[in-house]
């Protein structure tokens, strides 16, 4: 590995910046990878390895949803200036389009109250009747709800959970067999943090950290993804 890649990332340890990395580098169809740091501090250190697995946070709505949105796309099955409510009939804002969702121009609020402490079902119908805070396409305003609607819409139009779509469309057919959600081996997992509230009692390891991906079973559109 590059010196002075290593040197930032030393760097970046010793800065406390995070506990540990993983790093890849493919040139010339050569794959380089290096571990830095510690896969846990708490209870006791582990050191890290280029197989940890990590959650993947928000990096899961371009990781997979959007990537599932598209394929939906590639097989005839939405148009991405169609009417969200062409495909979710209860969704309230009857002009925002897929579009809308995928650049956060939807006009909806970033999150649902109270989400962490409801079910998948009572989640999507709070979402369903939705006010929006701005006009649409006026502005960017970051939201996981956009994303939720997706997977939403990726469940409805293929009948297969979100989790099982991508990956029969997306992670196996790309040889990505640590990519996914709801990792089985949670060992191999990073952890996250050790909480202790009315979501998650002790250390958070192979279990989505987002507390509204967990009220969902792990599955979502906005988080959820390890790899």
């Amino acid at each position: 590995m590059n010196k002075e890649i290593n040197l930032l990332m030393q760097e970046g340890l010793e800065n406390n910046a995070f506990p540990g990395a993983c790093l890849c580098i493919v040139k010339d169809d050569k794959v380089f990878l290096e571990s830095y740091g510690l896969k846990a501090k708490y209870p006791n250190e582990e050191k890290n390895d280029v197989n940890t697995i990590y959650d993947m946070a928000s990096c899961s709505k371009v990781i997979s949803t959007t990537t599932c949105i598209l394929v939906l796309a590639e097989m005839g099955k939405l148009r991405l200036y169609e009417p969200v409510c062409n495909i979710l009939p209860e969704f309230n804002l009857k002009n925002v389009t897929v579009w809308d969702l995928l650049t956060h121009t939807s006009g909806l609020i970033s999150g649902l109250p109270g989400a962490h402490s409801m079910t998948k079902e009572q989640i999507y119908d709070g979402i369903m009747k939705l006010e929006p805070i701005y006009e649409k396409n006026s502005k960017i305003v970051y939201s996981d709800l956009n994303f939720m609607l997706l997977g939403f819409i990726v469940e409805k139009l293929s009948g297969m959970t979100l989790d099982k779509f991508s990956k029969k469309y997306i992670f196996d057919p790309l040889e990505m067999y640590d990519t996914g959600y709801k990792p089985l081996d949670k060992m191999r997992c990073a952890p996250t943090e050790d909480r202790n509230d009315e979501t998650y009692r002790g250390i958070v390891r192979g279990d989505v950290h987002d507390e509204t991906a967990y009220a969902c079973g792990g599955v979502a559109g906005h988080a959820g993804v390890f790899s």
